[in-house]
């Protein structure tokens, strides 16, 4: 009898080979979503952290925050990522309370009034502050247009205190009048001082609420269910956009408040937003005494005058720049950059050996050398000073030969042809 052999699977193997496809495609489609989702976060963190780097050096370099930009516009709309203190898709709330008026000492609890501006990063004004695309003068050129938006294409959203701004009647620039509020999911204020970060910068998550594309189109509201048992004012707005996305409840929201962490109340949800902050880094030991005005080199126009905060070192101890056992109140190890330093003299480190200000800057007279001669070296807050050339450099070659060169020392360099 012959048997018929045929080459093929069971409907057991069948399904045995389709359980492991699915297996095995499951494993590959989830590691494919997680490296996908650290990538957007990555570049959505890097992204915020280039922004925060650039608008602090900004200020650092224009002496005052750029106001936020009309999120509505998109590439090729004229005002496209440039600084806009008034326009009317400027956001415009109040941070804390400067007067504590609520009366239970919280400036960040209700009836704020100090104006916050809320919009887009002003990329374009970071990158070209004066508006002239012919000169290089971004202060932070690693800061480039992909950084104003997040890992998920939507735009940074930035808040920043309007007085710290050039907005039209801010006052000079104070590092305390920052009034923008800082809290955790607890509704913890997350601040030295609450209520002073001067500026933040906002990614909106996966989700995108309260966000803007590209374009400028508005992505996705913050309104949700109600949630029972809340304030009528603030049933629109869902645990995890309670905060960074109040700008829309700009009508019945009395304070604007930014949250850093993860929101879990009463049910299970999550804040998705990234936020960084920018806020006043003096610290204790120092305090500001003064301010005074630089011309800036033009005494008859106040147009382009700045003012320069002055500081003085409280703390009872040596404070060290560089080094760890500071020697001095203020011991410096390294290089230091000032718009203008005023010192009473630079010494050694027993005290001793000191040189005034007035030696350094050459407004004494043993610090300047008579008509014909140099300076050599400089001791005992004075100059040494020398003739170039002694009397016989200017004698003529003898009869005969040629002048070849001209020694400080035996005069001239005479040669024979």
């Amino acid at each position: 009898m012959k048997h018929n052999n045929h080459d093929g699977f069971t409907l057991v193997e069948m399904a045995m080979v389709l359980i492991l496809f699915g297996l095995i495609s499951s494993t590959v489609m989830v590691g494919l979503s997680l490296y996908l989702s650290d990538r957007t976060q990555s570049r959505t963190i890097e992204a915020m952290k280039k922004s925060k780097t650039a608008v602090f050096l900004f200020q650092v370099d224009q002496r005052h925050y750029p106001c936020p930009a009309d999120p509505t516009l998109g590439p090729g709309d004229a005002g496209y990522g440039v600084a806009d203190c008034t326009g009317a898709n400027i956001i415009t709330m109040m941070g804390r309370d400067t007067g504590n008026d609520d009366g239970n000492g919280d400036p960040c609890d209700a009836n704020g009034d100090v104006p916050i501006l809320i919009g887009a990063l002003p990329f374009a004004t970071m990158q070209d502050p004066d508006g002239n695309i012919n000169t290089n003068d971004a202060p932070y050129e690693e800061f480039v247009t992909a950084h104003s938006m997040d890992g998920w294409g939507s735009k940074l959203t930035y808040a920043v205190t309007r007085d710290l701004t050039d907005y039209p009647g801010a006052p000079s620039f104070d590092h305390e009048a920052g009034g923008i509020c800082i809290i955790d999911e607890n509704n913890v204020n997350l601040l030295d001082i609450a209520g002073t970060a001067h500026a933040v910068i906002v990614s909106h998550g996966e989700n995108a609420k309260g966000s803007f594309s590209e374009t400028g189109g508005y992505i996705d509201d913050c309104v949700d269910l109600a949630v029972p048992g809340e304030a009528t004012a603030m049933i629109t707005l869902p645990f995890d956009e309670r905060e960074n996305c109040d700008h829309e409840e700009a009508s019945v929201e009395s304070i604007s408040t930014f949250m850093v962490g993860v929101r879990n109340n009463v049910q299970a949800d999550y804040n998705d937003d990234y936020v960084k902050f920018i806020v006043s880094n003096v610290s204790s030991i120092w305090t500001y005494t003064d301010v005074i005005f630089n011309d800036n080199g033009t005494p008859g126009d106040p147009t382009d005058d700045f003012q320069i905060n002055q500081v003085a070192n409280t703390n009872g101890g040596n404070i060290g720049l560089g080094v760890d056992e500071p020697k001095e109140q203020l011991h410096l190890q390294g290089d230091i950059q000032a718009d203008e330093m005023h010192v009473e003299g630079l010494c050694d480190s027993s005290g001793a050996d000191c040189m005034p200000p007035e030696v350094i800057a050459g407004e004494v007279a043993d610090m300047k050398c008579p008509a014909g001669q140099v300076v050599t070296t400089i001791e005992q807050n004075k100059v040494t000073c020398i003739n170039p050339f002694p009397a016989s450099a200017f004698t003529p070659c003898p009869p005969g030969e040629f002048m070849t060169g001209i020694s400080n020392v035996s005069g001239p360099i005479c040669t024979t042809p």
